[in-house]
């Protein structure tokens, strides 16, 4: 929970008003690009995700991970896609 602090001048302007926030969570969301085609396929990965992720962890099934919020990865297997 964020506690953001501020001044209200409306009532008293030396009073500090504190407001509590709940913060959003972040929901994971994604595009592919091309989303067929001949092995190996080099897909583009778009992250789409709504509520402000800080970091990201792509899997493709191969061994290969990445960190990055967009990427290219080339090799995909039509076994590997959910």
């Amino acid at each position: 929970m964020k506690i953001l602090k501020a001044f209200f001048w409306c009532v008293n302007p030396h009073e500090l008003l504190t407001v509590k926030t709940t913060p959003i969570k972040p929901v994971a969301s994604f595009s592919a690009t091309p989303t067929s085609g001949k092995a190996p396929l080099k897909v583009q990965f778009t992250d789409k995700s709504t509520g402000s992720p800080t970091s990201w962890k792509w899997s493709f099934g191969d061994s290969t991970y990445s960190t990055v919020k967009n990427l290219a990865h080339t090799g995909i297997k039509a076994e590997n896609i959910l």
